[in-house]
C-alpha cells in the first residue's frame, strides 16, 4: 500500500487531511460560485437552500437509520459518484433550477461524506480528527481561492472551472483504498454518561422500525443539546447568514479597495472567511477551547454588526470588514473542531453514534440561515438603493 512509504506519524494524518480537503472542496466552490450560478437578481440564499435541504435530510436519515453499520467503502464510492455527477450537472445546465438540482446532489455527497469520515476518524488515534479538521479548513481556503484565481485572475469561464473541480473527488477512491491504513478499533466504556444502551442492547428493535428509530434518536440527543448541538446550531446560523445574506451587500468603491469591480468583493470575503476556518480547525492539536457556546454568542453579535454596516455604511474601511470576516471564520472553525473533539472520548461505537446525532445541528442552522438570506439580502440591497447606494445592483 502507498501508506507504507509515509512516515509513521503521517500514515493516519495524511489520508484524513485528504479526506477533509476533497470531501468539502466542492461545497466551498459551489458557495463561492453562488453569485455566478444565480445572477445578481436572485438571492444567493437559493444556492444555500438547494444545498442545505438535501444535506440536512441526508444527515437526519443517516442518524435515524444508523448508516454507520454499513460498509465505509461503499459509502465512500457513493460520495464520489454523487460529487462528480452533481458538478457535471451544474456545469452543463443552463437554467438556474436545473443547476440547483446538481447543487443538491453535490450537497448530499458532502454531508454523507462528512459523517462517514468523522465516524471513520473515531476508529483511529486523535491525529485522524485533527488532520480531518485541518483538511476541511484547507478545503475552504483552497476552494475559495481556486474559484477566485480561475474566474478572476485567469479569466476562465464558470463552466470550465466547475468541470475541472468535478474530477478532484475521484482522488478519494485512491486515498481510501491505497493510502489509508487499517483502522484501530478501540472501545472505551463510559457508563451512565450517554444513554446508548437503547442501541447496544439486543432487545431493541429500533433499527427495524423507522418510527422507533426516530424516538430513539431524540432520546439519545438529550445529553448533547446544550453542550454540542446548540453551539453548532448558533454558530452556523450566524456565519452562513453573514456569508450568504449579508456579505453580498458589504460593498465599497472598488477603486478605493484595490479590486477591479463590485463582483470581486464576494469571493474575496469568502477567501478570508475560509482562511480563518482553516487556521482554527487546524488548532485542535495544540489549543482546546471549552467555551463553544460563548463563542457562538459572539458570532451572533458579529452577524448583528455586519447587518448594521450594510444598512448604515458607518465604517468606510474595506480592510476592517475583511478582518471581521476573518474573525468570523476563526470562531466558526473553533466551535466545529472542539465540539467534535469532545465526542472522540466516548469510544469507537459510542463516538460514531454520537457524531451522527450531533451532525444535523450545523445543517439545521444553515437551513434557517438560507431561508433568512432569501429575505435579508434583497431587503438590505433595497434599503441601500433607496438611500443612494446602488452598488448591489451593479454587480
Amino acid at each position: 500500500m502507498a501508506s507504507n512509504y509515509l512516515p509513521k506519524g503521517s500514515k493516519v494524518g495524511f489520508p484524513f487531511l485528504l479526506f477533509g480537503l476533497l470531501n468539502n472542496l466542492l461545497y466551498v466552490v459551489i458557495l463561492s460560485a453562488a453569485l455566478d450560478l444565480v445572477g445578481a437578481n436572485i438571492s444567493k440564499g437559493v444556492v444555500l437552500l438547494s444545498n442545505i435541504v438535501p444535506s440536512l435530510s441526508c444527515k437526519l436519515l443517516t442518524s435515524i437509520l444508523q448508516a454507520h453499520r454499513y460498509s465505509a467503502s461503499k459509502r465512500v464510492l457513493a460520495c464520489v459518484f454523487l460529487s462528480f455527477f452533481g458538478m457535471q450537472w451544474i456545469a452543463w445546465s443552463s437554467s438556474v433550477w436545473s443547476k440547483m438540482l446538481g447543487v443538491s446532489l453535490a450537497a448530499i455527497s458532502s454531508s454523507f461524506g462528512e459523517i462517514t469520515f468523522l465516524q471513520l476518524s473515531s476508529r483511529y488515534e486523535s491525529t485522524a480528527l485533527t488532520c480531518w479538521s485541518s483538511g476541511t479548513g484547507l478545503a475552504g481556503l483552497f476552494g475559495a481561492s481556486f474559484y477566485l484565481v480561475f474566474t478572476t485572475w485567469l479569466n476562465f469561464t464558470v463552466r470550465t472551472t466547475l468541470l475541472v473541480s468535478s474530477f478532484l473527488p475521484l482522488l478519494l477512491i485512491f486515498n481510501y483504498f491505497c493510502i489509508l491504513p487499517k483502522p484501530e478499533y478501540q472501545h472505551i466504556s463510559v457508563p451512565h454518561r450517554v444513554p446508548f444502551d437503547a442501541i447496544h442492547q439486543g432487545g431493541t428493535s429500533s433499527s427495524k422500525n423507522v418510527f422507533s428509530s426516530i424516538k430513539v434518536f431524540f432520546y439519545l440527543a438529550k445529553p448533547f443539546l446544550l453542550s454540542h448541538m446548540l453551539p453548532l446550531f448558533l454558530v452556523y446560523l450566524s456565519e452562513y447568514t453573514i456569508n450568504v445574506g449579508v456579505a453580498p451587500t458589504l460593498l465599497f468603491p472598488p477603486e478605493d479597495s484595490g479590486l477591479n469591480s463590485f463582483r470581486d468583493f464576494y469571493p474575496t470575503y469568502q477567501t478570508m472567511y475560509q482562511l480563518g476556518v482553516f487556521i482554527s480547525r487546524s488548532s485542535i492539536g495544540w489549543l482546546k477551547v471549552p467555551y463553544v457556546l460563548e463563542l457562538a454568542v459572539i458570532q451572533s453579535a458579529i452577524l448583528g454588526f455586519t447587518i448594521l454596516q450594510s444598512l448604515y455604511y458607518f465604517i468606510h474601511s474595506y480592510h476592517f470588514l475583511l478582518l471581521t470576516i476573518f474573525i468570523e471564520g476563526l470562531i466558526g472553525g473553533t466551535v466545529y473542531v472542539n465540539v467534535y473533539h469532545t465526542l472522540q472520548n466516548l469510544g469507537h461505537i459510542d463516538s460514531e453514534m454520537a457524531i451522527s446525532i450531533v451532525s444535523p445541528s450545523d445543517s439545521t442552522g444553515i437551513l434557517i440561515a438560507s431561508l433568512l438570506s432569501l429575505i435579508l439580502e434583497p431587503s438590505l440591497c433595497g434599503y441601500q438603493v433607496r438611500h443612494g447606494r446602488d452598488w448591489c445592483n451593479r454587480i
